[in-house]
């Protein structure tokens, strides 16, 4: 009788956590490209979306010192990354920068070269906490770099690697004689902390307390 019980219990715990899991929103992926030429200044950042519905940007580099600054908004908090698709240029992997901001222009994180496949052009912000709110996501060619009054906001040596900045000021220009334009697209992601809705919660519940009577009506048999 025991085992029979166990296994009512089991079952019923089973099947009422596959309907919590089916009861998990999907997200719906929305790209979202570039109009005209995003501006490369703080102030007028192209408002591209909302993670995690925001999944790309694309967009096109006009010239090697062309660089684009979106601004993207995280709805929560969560492991905000950036990685660059299929890059610049006609030989569709291109030497790319990848530069995270804050609201104000003031640097997070920089990459260039990921040093991954395809040569390691492509650039890489790999999965950082960051609090909900609005960012600044940039995207320039080789050696078109963020200033700040005159002083570099990045380290631009060496090429792989991720960085904080190393100038405390918010971005006012780019500088450098940058490489070839072309097209892009930023494949961007947010990893949220998995937070149980109310039926969510109510169905767990449910398989807990279901557990729980079992349990008792099985000491009270015995």
């Amino acid at each position: 009788m025991a085992t029979q019980t166990s296994r009512l219990a089991l079952i019923f715990w089973l099947v009422s956590l596959g309907l919590v899991m089916g009861f998990a929103p999907a997200a719906i992926a929305i790209p979202f490209d570039e109009v005209g030429d995003a501006p490369d200044t703080v102030a007028g950042a192209l408002a591209a979306g909302s993670l995690p519905t925001l999944t790309q940007i694309r967009g096109n580099i006009e010239s090697g010192t062309d660089a684009d600054v979106f601004l993207i908004t995280l709805a929560v908090s969560g492991r905000f990354s950036a990685t660059t698709n299929n890059g610049l240029g006609s030989i569709g992997t291109g030497d790319t920068q990848l530069f995270l901001f804050d609201s104000s222009g003031h640097g997070i994180l920089a990459n260039d070269d990921d040093g991954g496949a395809n040569g390691g052009f492509k650039s890489t912000l790999p999965p950082t906490q960051l609090a909900a709110g609005n960012y600044l996501l940039a995207i320039s060619t080789y050696n078109n770099d963020p200033f700040s009054s005159g002083a570099l906001i990045f380290p631009n040596s060496p090429f792989t690697g991720v960085f904080g900045p190393v100038n405390a000021g918010a971005l006012t220009s780019w500088g450098g004689s940058g490489g070839n334009g072309g097209t892009y697209a930023i494949d961007v992601a947010l990893e949220l902390q998995p937070v149980p809705e109310p039926a969510t919660l109510i169905l767990f519940g449910t398989a807990l307390a279901g557990i729980g009577i079992a349990r008792r009506r099985f000491h009270k048999r015995g």
